[in-house]
């Protein structure tokens, strides 16, 4: 992985962002990003990569597919992100 991608890159891409798009391709996949600031974010740029993070399971916005601290952990939810009574993130059938 290379250096970190400024977060100008999502923010603020400019009126033609494909060169620097192209540019990221020719380096490499997938690079890291600070955004939203103070996170572990990573910016996607080739179809291939994205299709088959899309299909990895391990890759999820999910809370309850965040890694474990221990075998028997389970992760919190901030009272901000619980859903309403009767209510779910999750998608229907």
């Amino acid at each position: 992985m290379s250096e970190s991608v400024p977060a100008e890159f999502i923010i603020n891409p400019g009126a033609n962002p494909h060169a620097a798009n192209e540019q990221l391709r020719a380096q490499c996949p997938v690079h890291k990003i600070d955004y939203p600031p103070g996170t572990e974010s990573y910016v996607v740029v080739t179809h291939e990569s994205v299709s088959r993070a899309f299909r990895d399971p391990r890759l999820s916005k999910r809370l309850d597919n965040a890694p474990r601290t221990s075998p028997t952990a389970r992760p919190t939810r901030s009272p901000r992100c619980t859903p309403p009574a009767g209510r779910s993130h999750a998608p229907g059938p």
